[in-house]
């Protein structure tokens, strides 16, 4: 039997994110950790991004911290065939074109 994760949370510490806080501050690093206990034995995975981000951004800022997110994600996954991710959206740009982060 094949598993699979349709949405597991994860944060990768960004220079132009704003701080986690809280409950997701005590997890970052296990939520960074691609490679530990934690994914250990599923077979397909897609990632979504947790906590703050470009859906509290607007303008230039949001799409900037979008972009960063989604190459963050895709770098860390490249060449994995467990790894699939969400697109990280600046949703308070409503008039982005549909292709503005393609891969």
């Amino acid at each position: 039997m094949r598993i699979l994760t349709p949405e597991e949370h994860v944060v990768f510490p960004l220079p132009a994110s704003k701080p986690v806080a809280g409950f997701i501050a005590k997890l970052q690093d296990q939520l960074a950790d691609l490679s530990g206990e934690r994914l250990q034995g599923i077979d397909l995975q897609v990632l979504s991004v947790v906590g703050p981000g470009a859906d509290l951004l607007s303008g230039d800022e949001a799409v900037a911290l979008a972009q960063d997110y989604n190459n963050a994600i895709a770098s860390r996954i490249k060449g994995d065939a467990r790894f699939r991710a969400f697109a990280h959206l600046p949703v308070g740009e409503p008039g982005l074109p549909r292709n503005w982060n393609a891969r």
